[in-house]
């Protein structure tokens, strides 16, 4: 993915995403924000930590390499890349964010969950899936912001604080973004700065540019293609 078709896919998908920001919903095609839905903790949870909570956990395959994947009985509740085949760094930040939960190894759902992941928002018969967040309010409006950019479209920090809150809070608004505990179905990836540079990523610059021409590519095929 080049600056130069970031740029045009920002010009596109500005149109797009003033529609779906104003209505609510993901402009046409399917919704993304209907794939995906977000089920925060409560308070009470917040502030536990996951306590008596079970999370099961392993690794799969992604078209951007191996990923690790972990979820509740609410839902998907983190999505990583691994680095060099070292799950550790996944596992340690999964720990410090339910640190009281229970982990337990199943990698047989973990391969199948990652397949569905990375291949559910391209069919139409695809079941939704749920993600299961701990986040702090911005954190979850910033998320939720991010769930109306649909597949092969990109948005700009300051656009995304325009939606949330206003221009002025793009740093943390970036913060947020960054924090995205979810990756690929909370599309983070599709945050890009002004200009067209698609500026930093969790997995890795190059993943993510991997990540937007390969959803630009798949929507075309599709003949949902908006450029």
């Amino acid at each position: 993915l080049t600056v130069q078709h970031a740029k045009k896919l920002l010009d596109n998908s500005e149109s797009v995403l003033a529609t779906a920001y104003g209505s609510g919903l993901s402009g046409p095609g399917r919704l993304h924000d209907h794939f995906v839905t977000v089920e925060a903790v409560t308070p009470g949870e917040y502030r536990s930590r996951g306590a008596g909570l079970k999370i099961r956990c392993g690794t799969g395959e992604s078209p951007f390499g191996p990923v690790f994947v972990a979820w509740t009985e609410r839902g998907v509740c983190r999505v990583g890349f691994v680095a060099d085949g070292d799950v550790s760094t996944e596992k340690e930040a999964l720990r410090r964010a339910w640190e009281r939960a229970s982990l337990e190894s199943d990698e047989l759902t973990a391969t199948a969950l990652a397949r569905s992941i990375f291949s559910a928002p391209f069919e139409a018969e695809s079941p939704p899936l749920t993600v299961h967040v701990r986040g702090t309010n911005f954190q979850l409006a910033v998320w939720r912001a991010l769930l109306r950019v649909p597949p092969g479209q990109v948005v700009t920090y300051g656009r995304v604080a325009e939606e949330v809150c206003s221009a002025q809070a793009a740093r943390a608004t970036g913060s947020a973004v960054g924090s995205n505990p979810i990756a690929f179905l909370i599309p983070c990836h599709r945050v890009i700065r002004t200009g067209g540079i698609a500026g930093n990523y969790a997995g890795g610059a190059t993943r993510k540019r991997c990540m937007l021409a390969w959803e630009a590519s798949r929507q075309s095929a599709s003949g949902q293609a908006v450029s």
